[in-house]
């Protein structure tokens, strides 16, 4: 009992002692690896720095917007060029809320056949000033196709018309889809590297009468005409959405005699369903045409992929860059005049949503192919 008095004595004198001298040696270790690892920070960094040349810039790489516009424009082409990946799903879902939308036109009700109209069937077309109508003759009803349909097609090609489709290569990649829908007869045989040749659906808005064939009104505008009309087969899309244009596109099919293809109508009321159905999403502009295809195609395709469509006079790749308005034309187009009319960016919006869900794709820059 003595010794272990006189132990513990000597325990609680020394101890405290112990504890320090052991907290002296800690300390002394942590610092030293504090200091191996600062070392070896400092070794790791001025070798990476080694590694790069004194010219190297980072910042300048950094854009500084002088607009909106172009901060937008790099936003969306940062988006267009990440990893895509198609999502069945969702077109799945997005189809059927069409198909609500649109009720019985959404199956097959994009061109006037003999089917869906009857003879001397008269349209009606309604505007905030007046009611007009258009009927349908027997001349008329017997040079309408018998029947326009189509199945569910695996992989469709829409091509727009935007300057950004120039220099892409992007020619065979649209060829290869099973079905083609192109816009307002775009010129073919020039651009087929960029643009391709295949066409199963064309677009002919009926303006185009004026602004390239001068209304036809002299034999020469006709035969001009018909010939340029020859580079495209299967059909020749006309919208007829006012009672104005159907009068137009029926003087054209009464003369149209080509076999490359036929010269149809578009239905006014299908594409008016489409019109309401965005509307009720916020649309209050009238849509354009290559937005309408999107929606026909949606309904009807597999995979769809979309070219030269491109809502902007310029694009950000390594430098501000200029786009035609158009691929096959130098034109420079009256901006606001068009935006009274449609809401173009706001158009692309969608679609660009639309491509992040994966229901179609949207192709910019050089194609691989």
């Amino acid at each position: 009992m003595g010794r272990w008095k006189s132990r513990r004595k000597y325990v609680c004198l020394y101890l405290p002692f112990l504890i320090f001298c052991f907290m002296g040696i800690g300390l002394l270790h942590r610092n030293e690896v504090v200091s191996r690892t600062r070392s070896a920070s400092k070794l790791n960094l001025h070798s990476i720095m080694e590694e790069y040349d004194s010219t190297s810039n980072r910042t300048g790489q950094i854009w500084n917007f002088a607009t909106s516009e172009t901060e937008t424009i790099y936003l969306y082409k940062t988006l267009l060029t990440k990893e895509h990946f198609f999502n069945a799903s969702n077109l799945a879902i997005f189809r059927n809320e069409l198909r609500l939308g649109l009720g019985s036109y959404f199956n097959n009700n994009v061109v006037i056949d003999q089917q869906n109209t009857p003879r001397n069937y008269t349209f009606t077309f309604e505007s905030k000033k007046k009611s007009s109508k258009k009927q349908i003759s027997d001349d008329i009803h017997k040079r309408l196709p018998n029947n326009i349909s189509y199945e569910v097609i695996p992989r469709c090609s829409i091509v727009g018309n935007s300057g950004l489709i120039l220099n892409s290569t992007c020619g065979n990649d649209i060829d290869k889809a099973d079905f083609v829908f192109r816009c307002n007869a775009a010129p073919l045989k020039a651009f087929v590297v960029d643009a391709g040749s295949k066409s199963n659906f064309t677009t002919f808005n009926p303006s185009i009468l004026e602004t390239r064939y001068q209304k036809l009104s002299q034999p020469d505008n006709v035969t001009r005409f018909l010939n340029d009309m020859k580079e495209y087969r299967e059909l020749l899309w006309a919208p007829c959405y006012t009672a104005v244009t159907m009068e137009n596109c029926t003087k054209v099919l009464k003369l149209y005699n080509l076999t490359e293809n036929k010269f149809v109508l578009g239905y006014p009321s299908h594409f008016k369903k489409v019109q309401e159905f965005w509307k009720t999403r916020g649309f209050k502009k009238r849509i354009t045409t290559g937005f309408y295809l999107v929606n026909v195609a949606i309904s009807r395709c597999r995979e769809l992929h979309l070219y030269g469509f491109w809502p902007f006079l310029q694009e950000v790749d390594s430098a501000i860059k200029s786009v035609r308005y158009h691929y096959f034309e130098e034109i420079k187009p009256d901006l606001s005049k068009v935006e009274k009319v449609h809401d173009m960016q706001s158009e692309f919006s969608v679609l660009l949503q639309l491509h992040n869900l994966g229901i179609i794709k949207i192709h910019i820059g050089r194609c691989n192919s």
